[in-house]
Order: C-alpha cells, then sequence, then structure tokens
C-alpha cells in the first residue's frame, strides 16, 4: 500500500477521519470530498483519504500537507476489502467517511469485522432507483445500507428516494448540500478558452460523456435551435465513452461547426465569461455540481428535470429555465425560450446578462463545510 506521508501537528484527542473515494481528480463525488479534505478545521480533525486507485484522475488538484494519502492501488472494488481492512486497522479512524456508492457497499460488508465504536458515514452521489436498475444492487442498499451511522443526501427527493423504496430509517439521512467553490481564475496562469467560436450565443455543457448526462439529447435539440440562431455554438467539457458515438451524431446532424469537444479541463470557471447559457441535459443526478457552481458565477441555466433535488432548488428562480421533461423537443424548447430572453436583456452584444441566484446560499463552501462537520460529529 502506497502511503503519503504527512507533516501532522494534530492533537491526539482530535477526531480521526478517514475519507474514501476511488481516486483523486474525477466526477461530483471526489471534488465533494476534496472540498471537504481541503477545508475541515484541522485543529479539531485529523484527515485521512484512502484512494481505491493507484492513479488519479486527469485534473487531480494537490492536497494541503495535513492530509494523509494512502494508495490501496486495486482496479475493482472486488479486490478491496483485504487493502482497505490493513488501512482501517493501521490508521485506526474515529469516523470513516465514504463518497460513492461501491464504497459504501464494500465498507458496511465490512462492519461486522470493525470496532463498534467506529462511526460509519456515508454519502450517496444520485438517486438511487434512476442511477442503480440491477435488483441485486436494491437488495445491498435495503441489507447494508441500514448498518451505516449516518447516510448523506443532497436533496429532500433523494432521501425520500432511499427510505422510501429501500425502507431506510428516515432518521438515519441527512440532507447536507454539497460544498461550491469557484476559483478566481488569472488568465496569466491558465490556458484561454479557444476564441474561434462564433460571437452569439455561445452554450456551454460540462460533464462525463455518458449516458446519463444526455449529451445524445442535447445534440439533436441543436439542430433545430442553430435555424433560429445560426452563429450558435455549443462547447463540451469532458470525457469519457460516448465521445466516438457523440461525434457521428456531430456529424449525421450537420453540427460540425456547432459542436467543440474540449475534452477535460482542469478549471471549467476560464469559460464562463464568454458563455451565454449553461445548459445540463442530464437524464439522472444527484445534485449537480458542475451546474451549481455555474450559477455561482451568475450564469443562466438551462436544466432538465433530472432529479427531485433540482427541481425543488429552482423553481421560480429567476435565470433558470428547466425543461417539461427529458427529451430533445423539450431542451430545445427551453433553450429558445432562455436566449429570446437573454437576448432581450442585451444592451450590448458583447456582454451576457448574468443573475444572482438565491438559491445557492446553503451550498456556500463555509456554510456546507460546517454542516458537514457536524454530521461527522454525531451533532
Amino acid at each position: 500500500m502506497n502511503i503519503k506521508t504527512r507533516d501532522s501537528k494534530a492533537a491526539p484527542n482530535n477526531t480521526k477521519i478517514l475519507f474514501l473515494i476511488p481516486s483523486l481528480g474525477g466526477g461530483g463525488s471526489e471534488r465533494n470530498i476534496y472540498l471537504l479534505d481541503t477545508n475541515l478545521d484541522t485543529k479539531k480533525y485529523d484527515i485521512h483519504l484512502g484512494l481505491m486507485r493507484g492513479q488519479d484522475e486527469a485534473g487531480a488538484n494537490p492536497l494541503p500537507p495535513s492530509v494523509a494519502v494512502h494508495r490501496m492501488s486495486v482496479s475493482n472494488v472486488r479486490y478491496i476489502f483485504l487493502p482497505l481492512f490493513k488501512l482501517i486497522r493501521d490508521v485506526r479512524p474515529d469516523v470513516i467517511f465514504s463518497g460513492i456508492t461501491h464504497l459504501n457497499l464494500a465498507v458496511l460488508l465490512m462492519r461486522p469485522l470493525l470496532p463498534r465504536s467506529l462511526r460509519i458515514v456515508i454519502r450517496q452521489e444520485n438517486t438511487a432507483t434512476a442511477a442503480h436498475k440491477s435488483s441485486v444492487t436494491h437488495f445491498l442498499y435495503r441489507v447494508l445500507y441500514p448498518k451505516a451511522d449516518a447516510i448523506v443526501c443532497q436533496s429532500d427527493a433523494m432521501a425520500d428516494d432511499l427510505s422510501g423504496n429501500f425502507g431506510i430509517a428516515r432518521g438515519k439521512i441527512r440532507v447536507l448540500a454539497n460544498p461550491v467553490y469557484v476559483e478566481r481564475v488569472s488568465s496569466k496562469t491558465v490556458r484561454e478558452p479557444r476564441v474561434d467560436l462564433p460571437q452569439w450565443p455561445r452554450l456551454l455543457a460540462v460533464g462525463r460523456l455518458a449516458n446519463q448526462k444526455g449529451y445524445d439529447l442535447l445534440l439533436p435539440a441543436l439542430r433545430d435551435v442553430k435555424k433560429e440562431y445560426p452563429s450558435l455554438s455549443l462547447t463540451i467539457l469532458g470525457e469519457g465513452g460516448e465521445m466516438p458515438a457523440l461525434l457521428q451524431m456531430v456529424r449525421d446532424l450537420g453540427l460540425e461547426d456547432v459542436v467543440y469537444f474540449e475534452g477535460h479541463v482542469d478549471n471549467p470557471a476560464i469559460y464562463y465569461d464568454s458563455t451565454t447559457l449553461f445548459v445540463l441535459s442530464s437524464r439522472f443526478e444527484g445534485m449537480p455540481n458542475a451546474m451549481l457552481e455555474a450559477a455561482t458565477a451568475g450564469l443562466p441555466v438551462v436544466t432538465t428535470p433530472c432529479c427531485g433535488g433540482v427541481c425543488d432548488l429552482v423553481q421560480g428562480a429567476s435565470g433558470v429555465w428547466m425543461t417539461k421533461d427529458i427529451s430533445p423537443r423539450a431542451l430545445r424548447d427551453a433553450i429558445l425560450e432562455a436566449l429570446g430572453v437573454l437576448k432581450s436583456m442585451q444592451s450590448d452584444s458583447t456582454i451576457n446578462p448574468r443573475f444572482t441566484h438565491g438559491f445557492l446560499a446553503p451550498f456556500e463552501l463555509s456554510t456546507a463545510v460546517h454542516a458537514y462537520e457536524a454530521e461527522i460529529s454525531g451533532r
């Protein structure tokens, strides 16, 4: 097991936390744990991070010396049990905080072998019934999730899904907002986004190139939007297995001069200033960090009703347009409506309207981290 030593001056009576995620970098779950690791009070907590994989994903951010990093270097969760047991034995944590479903299930399977005093907190990253269709996985939810001391969800809708469909006591489930932080970016230290795009409107989408994200729904919608806005462009930031199919769809739809795949970008915020409208086309989500971060920068948003949490969060919000359903037609209609409003607000074609999104208050970094601290401590 590869362990990164740290400069630790933690007091002996600090609460020792072992966070578990697949790797640094990656998606929203990894980002959430990274923000907790780097913002929890080190005067109270002795922070350890257990990584399933030996290598990080692209765009992994460096951790401070106060975080001890332990790499278990396994390729699949089925091989994690012995390395994880040894890690828990060596670290002797007071709290385990697991950040993604397959690791949640692994830790809970091991519960009978672990000290009774060990507090286990798990975070549910997506609405369970939408993300997992397997009857085996549903069985594991019902049998194992009740063994956790607390289950963190990002919305009441996610919590209701676990309680109503898997028989998990509502009292064990906590609804906590994801911590959200948008870095202030200097043009001197990061590469600029491409400047050869049409002027207006510029759409932005961020997320893995996976079926969940619904890009195959968004692309047909753009074909119709382009008829009204010939200078339309869409920039997609992300990588994934759907790239070949999406590239073929772009060709089939004649959108080669509209859609730009920029791959993984460490800091999507460098694209915000030039963006007219952020689009979330997902089929399902937990609470989409990409949308929250874009909204923090004041971007107007079109989103699908990808989860109950998003529906509740943005209901009636200015500068947010929710599609009637999850389909190309609904995306087309919402994008056209949004662009019509934004065009009417422009006093200058080079200025993109921005909004103050009041629904973001619970996600503010210090507020959200404080709520997580209370849950980790069992208060």
